[in-house]
This record gives C-alpha cells, sequence and structure tokens, in this order.
C-alpha cells in the first residue's frame, strides 16, 4: 500500500489542512446534529449514551476506516437480531454518513494542496493515502453527531 498523504506533506500543507478541516467540520455540523434530530424518538431510549459512546470512542481510537464501518455495521447487525429494525436504520445512516466522508477526504486533501492519488486510482491506493484525513473527518462529524445526540436525549 502506498503512504499517507501526511507522511509527504510540508508543514504549511498540514496547516493548511488543519484549516480545511475545521471549515468543513462546520460546515457539516449541521448534517449530523439533523441525523440526530430525525432519529430523535430513538435517543436515550433505544440508542443509549453507551453506544454513542462506543461510537465516539471507536472513531478516536481507531487507526482504520474498516474498524469504524465494522463496529457501525456490528451495531446493525446486532439491532436486527434484536428485531429493532429502527435502531438497525439508524447505524445504516451512519454508515451511509461515513460513506460520503470517505469522498470528501479527497476533496480536503486536494484544497490543503496535499499531494493525493487522482481520483480514478485503485481503490486500495486511494484508501491508504487518504485514510488520515478520512479519519480525521470522521472524528469531527462523530463528536457533531453524539454531543447533539445527547443533548437530544436529554430534552
Amino acid at each position: 500500500m502506498g503512504a499517507s498523504v501526511l507522511n509527504q506533506a510540508t508543514p504549511a500543507q498540514r496547516l493548511t489542512l488543519r484549516h480545511r478541516l475545521v471549515a468543513w467540520s462546520d460546515g457539516v455540523q449541521q448534517n449530523a446534529a439533523g441525523l440526530a434530530e430525525q432519529y430523535r424518538d430513538l435517543l436515550g431510549r433505544r440508542i443509549g449514551n453507551a453506544q454513542l459512546s462506543g461510537l465516539n470512542n471507536i472513531v478516536q481510537s481507531s487507526p482504520s476506516m474498516d474498524d469504524v464501518k465494522e463496529f457501525v455495521a456490528h451495531q446493525g447487525e446486532k439491532a436486527e437480531r434484536a428485531g429493532r429494525f429502527d435502531v438497525k436504520e439508524y447505524w445504516e445512516a451512519i454508515g451511509k454518513a461515513l460513506d460520503t466522508i470517505e469522498n470528501a477526504a479527497w476533496t480536503v486533501a486536494n484544497e490543503a494542496g496535499l499531494a493525493v492519488p487522482p481520483k480514478g486510482s485503485k481503490p486500495k491506493e486511494m484508501k491508504a493515502a487518504l485514510e488520515e484525513v478520512q479519519l480525521a473527518l470522521v472524528k469531527e462529524w462523530v463528536q457533531h453527531l453524539v454531543a447533539h445526540s445527547l443533548m437530544v436525549a436529554r430534552q
């Protein structure tokens, strides 16, 4: 697998990336809050603090997007086995959001001037190069989702 675009970045590119991450985070805060609002009736009852904390913990500690996606899929599978199809739908919505963030990683890295592979690159090459950027974006999005979800659950 190829090297991460961050390994090849200059200090100026890393600073630019940080600014792009902040701007991106501000832009998706409403998206994450909207997902929490969409599933308002599940939060605090069928989707508890432990599940939200688990999501946040895996995102904050994992070096791999595969781990994050596996956690989300596992939560959906557990809900399905328990007959909680509304909760399964919630986890599927999170999985879809994570997939859109994967595409955003290329854009953010490119805007920061990082040496990103061309869009038509092999999936493995693209994944290896952009995984750190994608994880940084996912951390931002999940923080917004969890914070808003906890607020909604308390209301």
